[in-house]
């Protein structure tokens, strides 16, 4: 055997073998593709306690002539593929450019080895190549290769396995290398993949494919076209974008973050812009680029969008196609708003159920109307008859019982009218809202006291369902005294709480949990400071609300309970200092400042309106998109200002509250 020293350090070659082992596969996959291979096949092999003992990828491409394999593996980054667009036989676009590729083979064991055939003169040859990952610098190559009858292609085995590699037998490691590769099948419909006996075929899971045209990336002087694929695929799949080069071939991918009820989707967003960041070794870097950052974003939106038009689409159709079989159970219109708040509650359980029960479509009419006529009757006679037929019944899975539970669950037919009627006019306040203070025409004249703050405290829900309003405009020993009662603890408060400066401090609200605790004596306090939209949240107010978390950590009459203690300054905007101290390394976004485990435990934070509304927002979509609420941002500031109007008529700004707090 021959020793051939790979001119990189071996330190360098750790960081390209570091991946998973999915990924590693999918690499040893693009090697044979990129080789002209039609066939390649992943196989497993386990041992008598079933423990997976090697790996193997075999192709049947063109192999690497012997003097040139000691080249390909040492010159890395100066791949043949670096100069090349297309294979050189098959003319197909090439996956790999630097010879990286190999190397994260050493990701799924100690041992990688290469039986590698390749034709030369009319005639076959065999050799072997091998690395070992404690020295992954030393390539040991066979010191000839001897004819052979066998076919060209390579054989890569790896033995001695890392724990990681169990995700390999995952009931979705299939899906996960056919997401990877389906849309290249399907352009290149003579090559066969077969994953651990299964043949990766492009329609079994590609259903529908949606193009859009992302805007450009600049970069410097330089633009990029990006492109964006939504597939939808037969098998359900985890939510995933990959990014990809121009021509489809995922670099990366990302965890999108969407949360919409049964959304199932894989995106690609296609621009040569990502495969420059993988040629710099950046493109496995979350969250650092802005440009790629931007890119996600609006492939995001597009996607939320396409979902609700195609669920609208969806759901009208199969409406219809009921009413056809002559198995909807409602025969007649809508005649009062009841009757068509109900029907769309039925249409919002039954297409879930539909979803959930397989073969639905063929089930005899009958049955249909059997089972229609049961949600109908469950729906108008109450939610809690309607859960125990879902779950016990029709048996809806967990995940589709929770998307149903906010708007069914413990409530009566004339409570879900009322609570559409609810929801339409949080919509109408929260647009209202967002004009108030995003639109320089009514926040130029916003008062903080007289006017943002009555809004606010008596719309707490703005902060989530699980909170009731405490204190509103009071001062610190106040606060102590509500907290002490909410502990049930009768606790003597015989001197005023103290800032570290001596002052009492007036905190504008404090809002805590209303749902029972998931632990006895557990509490939740959310105080928020507000500023009005002209005033940036500063390093000063983030000051301030230090001195008020300061003050609660410090007074050992709060420990009265456990308590954990959320503040908040909130404004329109934030300074950039603001933004640099309440986005520090290995914290949550938006968090300046905490205590620890100790009772009471405080957090400071800096919010900005926008991430609130988007937050209330995002609760209501549900509700929005399935009762068809659509609201005019005008109207809405008419109408809350018609609502609160006794706080925009003669309102005169309210100075702050400076006054000693009684302790009796």
């Amino acid at each position: 055997m021959t020793h051939h020293k790979i001119e990189l350090t071996a330190h360098h070659l750790t960081r390209f073998a570091s991946t998973n082992p999915l990924e590693a596969v999918s690499e040893l996959i693009w090697n044979g593709l990129d080789a002209d291979a039609d066939k390649i096949n992943v196989t497993t092999e386990f041992d008598v306690l079933d423990t997976m003992t090697a790996i193997t990828v075999s192709d049947n491409g063109s192999g690497i002539p012997f003097t040139e394999i000691a080249d390909r593996f040492k010159r890395l980054g100066d791949s043949w593929k670096r100069t090349s667009r297309l294979s050189k036989q098959r003319n197909r676009f090439l996956h790999g450019k630097d010879g990286q590729g190999r190397f994260k083979a050493l990701s799924l064991g100690r041992v990688v080895k290469w039986t590698i055939v390749y034709a030369e003169g009319g005639k076959h040859y065999s050799y072997t190549a091998q690395l070992i990952s404690d020295d992954p610098t030393d390539l040991i190559v066979s010191d000839e290769a001897a004819e052979t009858m066998r076919p060209t292609g390579v054989s890569v085995r790896v033995t001695e396995l890392a724990p990681a590699t169990r995700a390999l037998t995952n009931v979705d490691a299939l899906d996960r290398i056919g997401e990877k590769f389906a849309l290249y099948l399907n352009q290149y419909r003579e090559i066969a993949i077969t994953f651990q006996g299964s043949l990766i075929k492009p329609e079994t899971y590609i259903v529908s494919l949606e193009p859009f045209t992302l805007s450009p990336i600049t970069d410097g002087s330089r633009t990029f076209t990006a492109e964006y694929d939504i597939v939808e695929w037969a098998v359900r799949s985890e939510r995933r974008i990959y990014l990809c080069d121009g021509k489809g071939f995922p670099l990366a991918e990302r965890n999108p973050r969407i949360h919409v009820p049964g959304l199932d989707f894989v995106g690609y967003i296609r621009s040569d812009y990502f495969a420059e960041l993988a040629e710099r070794n950046l493109i496995d870097v979350d969250g650092l680029d802005s440009k790629v950052n931007g890119a996600i974003e609006e492939a995001k939106t597009i996607t939320k969008a396409y979902y609700r038009q195609r669920r609208v689409r969806d759901t009208r159709s199969v409406i219809q196609q009921w009413k056809d079989e002559n198995v909807y159970p409602y025969e007649t219109e809508a005649q009062t708003s009841a009757q068509e708040t109900e029907r769309q509650v039925f249409d919002l359980v039954a297409v879930s159920v539909k979803e959930h029960i397989q073969d639905f479509d063929a089930l005899p009419a009958t049955t249909k109307r059997f089972n229609f006529e049961l949600l109908r009757q469950a729906i108008e006679r109450s939610p809690n008859e309607l859960r125990s037929v879902l779950e016990h019944v029709i048996k809806l899975p967990e995940n589709k019982l929770a998307e149903l539970a906010a708007l069914l669950a413990d409530v009566t037919l004339s409570n879900i009218i009322e609570a559409s009627a609810t929801v339409a006019d949080r919509l109408t306040f929260v647009h209202g809202l967002e004009e108030l203070i995003y639109n320089e025409e009514h926040s130029k004249d916003l008062l903080e006291r007289a006017q943002l703050h009555q809004l606010v405290a008596q719309n707490i829900w703005l902060f989530g369902e699980q909170y009731n309003l405490t204190v509103s405009d009071k001062g610190l020993t106040q606060v102590l005294k509500k907290h002490a009662k909410l502990a049930k603890q009768k606790k003597v408060i015989d001197r005023p709480v103290r800032r570290l400066d001596g002052s009492v401090g007036i905190v504008d609200l404090m809002i805590s949990r209303a749902a029972k605790p998931m632990r006895s004596g557990e509490i939740e306090h959310l105080v928020i400071e507000l500023k009005r939209p002209t005033v940036e949240v500063g390093v000063a107010e983030l000051q301030q609300a230090f001195s008020y978390a300061s003050a609660v950590a410090s007074d050992d009459r709060f420990a009265v309970g456990q308590a954990e203690w959320e503040f908040w300054v909130v404004s329109a905007g934030m300074s950039k200092e603001a933004k640099a101290l309440s986005n520090q390394a290995g914290k949550p976004p938006g968090l300046f400042y905490e205590s620890g485990t100790q009772n009471p435990k405080v957090r400071v934070w800096a919010r900005t309106w926008a991430e609130i509304i988007h937050d209330a927002r995002v609760r209501m979509q549900f509700y929005k998109e399935r009762l068809s609420l659509e609201v005019d941002s005008e109207v809405a500031v008419r109408k809350l200002k018609r609502t609160y109007a006794r706080y925009f008529q003669n309102a005169e700004p309210v100075p702050e509250n400076t006054e000693e707090e009684e302790v009796a």
